[in-house]
């Protein structure tokens, strides 16, 4: 046998001694303590669930809300990693060219790299710019209703104090 091996295994044997006579110390002294000692009359999981329940997040909004918040945060999130993806795939694919010495575009002239981004349509400024001006008009419209609103109330109100 090996030195290395012969040390492993007494260092293996020492150590489950040492186990058993820690174990063999502590017996009688848990052996006196009594059944329910450190339990309460609720166990752990209830506290838990109590405390879980008193700091609810959800306590003041509605779940369809929550929802909607939390998946478009997963889609921001799967969007963000899609391009660092693509990031990474072009750099790749710039790094094969170098390598094979443009040998794809030897073999297909006429074809771009298949490492390039797909090429996506240019939106106009007018189609931005149409879209902040409907949201405008909305955040308008309601400040507007709001308004009418309380005008409403405020009237009824004067009838009621006459």
């Amino acid at each position: 046998m090996s030195f290395q091996l012969l040390a492993a295994q007494t260092a293996l044997v020492l150590s489950f001694l040492g186990m058993i006579a820690i174990i063999g110390k502590k017996i009688p002294a848990l052996s006196q303590l009594p059944e329910n000692a450190g339990r309460d009359q609720e166990g752990y999981l209830l506290k838990l669930k109590k405390k879980a329940q008193e700091v609810n997040p959800l306590k003041g909004t509605k779940p369809e809300i929550f929802l909607q918040k939390l998946l478009s945060k997963v889609r921001i999130l799967s969007l963000k990693t899609d391009n660092k993806a693509m990031d990474w795939i072009q750099t790749l694919g710039k790094r094969i060219e170098k390598k094979n010495n443009n040998f794809f575009h030897q073999i297909f002239p006429e074809e771009k790299s298949p490492f390039s981004r797909p090429q996506q349509p240019v939106q106009e400024n007018k189609d931005k710019d149409n879209y902040w001006k409907d949201i405008k008009e909305s955040v308008s419209i309601k400040r507007k209703s709001r308004a009418r609103k309380a005008k409403k109330k405020q009237i009824l109100q004067s009838k009621k104090d006459d």
